[in-house]
């Protein structure tokens, strides 16, 4: 959008304004906020098993 509108005079209008921002967000979310999601449910995961284990066993 930058170099179209200031290098060959190319309006864009607000709707394909708002779209392409709404890609920008969605893409952040895919690459950014749902693998850190993903590491954070993983690690909770490991967690709950270690504590699981730890629990079941035999204490000395």
């Amino acid at each position: 959008m930058g170099n179209d509108s200031i290098h060959h005079n190319v309006e864009y209008s607000a709707d394909e304004i708002a779209d392409l921002a709404e890609l920008i967000m969605e893409t952040t979310e895919i690459l950014y906020v749902q693998p850190a999601q993903r590491l954070r449910m993983a690690e909770a995961q490991k967690q709950r098993s270690e504590d699981t284990k730890r629990d079941r066993s035999p204490t000395k």
